[in-house]
């Protein structure tokens, strides 16, 4: 998607990590027009000048969903990642 003058934004919704007879019990979710990012495609967020998150919370904590994602960016934080990060 395009905003202003020389921005591009891209949404991801990130994958669920629950196994499928889980959620066959579970209420039916709302489904989403965003692409899934899993942890295999950290390295997309590689090519991003910056990354906002928004993250849902329960008790305070954040979805196990979304941890898996960001412990996969752990060598982005060290500085190892494409970019230097």
């Amino acid at each position: 998607t395009r905003f202003g003058q020389g921005v591009d934004v891209s949404v991801y919704q990130v994958a669920e990590t629950l196994e499928d007879e889980v959620l066959k019990k579970l209420p039916p979710k709302a489904t989403s027009e965003f692409p899934t990012m899993t942890v295999a495609d950290v390295e997309i967020l590689t090519k991003a000048d910056g990354i906002v998150l928004g993250v849902p919370t329960r008790f305070g904590a954040m979805p196990t969903q979304m941890k898996a994602i960001l412990d996969a960016c752990y060598f982005l934080w060290r500085g190892e990642g494409p970019g230097g990060w």
